[in-house]
């Protein structure tokens, strides 16, 4: 790896909950338990495995069991607008909303011709046409098209790119410029779009930038953060109220492997990305502060195989949770951080104490493919997070806290709160 180190370079080591892994593998495996150096009341931090068979019989509500809303693998979820909704895309080349409590698909939407790579979930402005819940699909047949909550038939089609389009990302609400469309693909190309004109506003064309992820900053309008497969300037964050062109406002760099996927913080400040890699070798997950990009905030490293997708918990104050975990106040403030990789294990981490918080496990069949933090329902619920599976299922989270009748919140615990 190139460059120096942040704040965690002391810390950046294998992370210790991989010398025990063995007790819960990640594909199938019992609910297991290890004790850690952080801690509240009892100095310890519980890093359980969770299966459905393992929450139950801890006493966790575990619901669903309804059949698998794809045939084949989920390649991407996103929040389906209402707390109890998640979107789904599939290599089936289908889209679905679905009840996760429930089980229930609410709308099924078809029309790509080869299969589903990436969804995403935004809403439009009063007045524009679709305006409300809008859905972006990006498939292996080079286009992104539109969905409306109300209907089945597809709103739009965007012709985007010669090769498989691998990622698609609405932009958050409040923008002047109303609901953009970014997309980007196997052939080096990242595009923006007017949702409300259908119209291509903006393309730039880089050798080797085979996009794996994009992701608008929240915080800031126009800001959109890419990964990619270019060795040289694999993470780039484009101004697009300036235009996109061969210039970015900002390369990080210095990946050994490059990135998979990528995030942004609710604030805008950091930038989570899951590395490539293959038994062992490679498989970091990587935080940025954008404020001091000379070097990553944190490398962690815990997953054994590469990392295919990543967000930032959201909701809930779960950064402060993992603050109070910990006992440190932090660069980063708390944030949590959790991964899914091909090895078949998602994985919480505190950003600041650069470890793993726990590791989930609910009988997945293959890699953690996709992931999506859903938010809560209110503000005295965890923030709860979506999981697409390598059998066509989807699995749905929630980061809970344990707080003592003295208020301190000893550990961090991870319930698996529905599987549809």
């Amino acid at each position: 790896m190139g460059g120096g180190r942040g704040p965690c370079s002391s810390k950046e080591k294998e992370d210790p909950v991989s010398d025990f892994e063995g007790e819960f593998s990640g594909l199938g495996g019992g609910a297991g338990e290890a004790h850690g150096s952080h801690g509240g009341e009892e100095g310890t931090l519980v890093r359980p495995a969770w299966s459905r068979t393992a929450a139950a019989a801890a006493g966790h509500s575990v619901s669903g069991g309804s059949p698998s809303p794809h045939a084949e693998v989920v390649m991407g979820v996103a929040s389906g607008g209402a707390w109890d909704r998640v979107v789904t895309g599939s290599d089936d080349g289908t889209c679905a909303l679905v009840e996760w409590g429930t089980g229930a698909v609410v709308r099924r939407w078809r029309g790509h011709t080869k299969g589903v790579t990436a969804v995403s979930s935004g809403r439009a402005r009063d007045g524009e046409e679709g305006a409300a819940g809008v859905v972006a699909s990006a498939s292996r047949d080079g286009t992104v098209r539109l969905w409306g909550e109300g209907s089945d038939e597809a709103a739009g089609v965007l012709e985007a790119h010669e090769l498989t389009a691998t990622a698609v990302a609405l932009s958050p609400p409040g923008g002047g410029t109303g609901l953009l469309c970014a997309t980007g693909g196997r052939d080096a190309r990242v595009t923006v779009w007017d949702v409300g004109r259908r119209e291509r506003t903006q393309a730039v064309k880089m050798p080797l930038n085979m996009v794996t992820g994009l992701c608008w900053c929240p915080e800031t309008e126009g800001l959109l953060a890419q990964s990619g497969e270019d060795v040289v300037s694999p993470v780039r964050l484009w101004d697009t109220r300036r235009g996109l062109g061969p210039g970015a406002v900002e390369v990080l760099k210095g990946y050994k492997d490059f990135p998979k996927c990528i995030d942004v913080s609710g604030c805008g400040t950091y930038v989570l990305t899951g590395s490539n890699g293959f038994q062992g070798s490679g498989c970091e997950v990587w935080v940025w502060d954008r404020r001091s990009a000379r070097a990553p905030l944190s490398v962690m490293r815990g997953h054994t195989e590469a990392v295919l997708c990543c967000t930032f918990a959201r909701g809930s104050s779960a950064g402060a949770r993992a603050g109070a975990l910990t006992g440190m106040g932090g660069t980063a403030g708390g944030l949590v951080a959790v991964t899914g990789s091909k090895d078949g294990s998602v994985r919480v981490w505190d950003v600041d104490a650069c470890a793993t918080l726990c590791v989930l496990d609910n009988g997945l069949r293959g890699p953690a493919q996709s992931l999506a933090c859903l938010g809560s329902k209110d503000d005295a619920e965890g923030a709860r997070l979506a999981l697409g599976s390598f059998d066509g299922s989807v699995h749905v989270f929630e980061l809970g806290r344990v707080v003592s009748s003295d208020g301190v919140i000893p550990d961090m615990r991870c319930v698996l709160d529905a599987q549809v």
